[in-house]
Formats: structure tokens, sequence, C-alpha cells
């Protein structure tokens, strides 16, 4: 962990048995060289040295194992990141096929985009790139057609 929290300013602690959410901690530097942390949602806790924010994290970390991943900026829909699901599934050839897409958009204070535990809602990919200005709206068709074909 040492490591991650050291190259990256933001990194998600995330438990490889659980699903929907469950148990993901966002951990970033702050400006006077402290860490902050949320798990899962609510008022972020505060760490003054990494020696600190082990120790604390170690007592919300129940799982036995995890992975920790970079974290990303992403686009934001009336001030909520989003993310984008790409649903896939294997044909009766065994081939993986396009199923489906959307946007998941994390709740009012969730670090999570899962919709049941992070409060958050799901909308079309069109709408979320439009109203998000992430994509600039002559190119929104050609972005979701590259989804679909990646």
């Amino acid at each position: 962990m040492d490591s991650y929290v050291a190259k990256y300013s933001t990194v998600y602690i995330k438990p490889t048995r659980t699903h929907m959410g469950k148990g993901i901690i966002r951990v970033w530097k702050t400006e006077d060289g402290g860490y902050q942390f949320v798990k899962e949602r609510g008022e972020p806790m505060y760490a003054i040295t990494l020696a600190d924010l082990k120790q604390q994290l170690a007592r919300l970390c129940t799982e036995k194992n995890y992975v920790i991943q970079k974290g990303l900026d992403l686009a934001e829909l009336d001030g909520r990141p989003f993310d984008i699901r790409v649903m896939m599934m294997r044909n009766g050839l065994g081939k993986w096929q396009y199923a489906g897409m959307l946007a998941k958009v994390a709740g009012s204070d969730s670090i999570i985009t899962n919709v049941a535990r992070g409060g958050g809602y799901a909308v079309t990919v069109p709408h979320a790139l439009k109203k998000s200005e992430a994509v600039v709206p002559d190119k929104i068709k050609s972005v979701v057609s590259a989804l679909i074909l990646q």
C-alpha cells in the first residue's frame, strides 16, 4: 500500500470477495501532507502520517484480501462522479457480444457508483455524456458506438 499512496494522489482499496461496492475505501493526500479517507460514504476521516493511516485502515479492513487501484478523475453529472458500464454476454457460439450499457452516478455523499449501496442512480450513456459535457455533442454517437465495438 505504501508505494501506491506515495505514487498516486488518490487510491481505492477494494475487498476482493465482496460486490456492490461493499467495503470500498477511498484514500487521498491532503495539502498539509496528511491523508483523508472514507469507507463507502459519509464524512472523511483524517490521518496525520502514513503510519497513522495504516493503523486506522487496519481497523476498517475486515476482509482478508484487497486490491489497491489508482484513483481516476471521473466526469461528473450534477457534481457527482459517474462511470460507464458496458455489459457483454456470450452468445450461443461462445463469442462475446454487446448486451447494453449505462452510466452509474454516485450518491451525494458516496465514493461508490453502485446504485443500491451508494444511493446514486443510473442514466443512459448519451444523457450522461451530454449533461456532463464530457464529450462535445456531435461526438456522443461516435463515442457510444466505439464503446459497443470495443
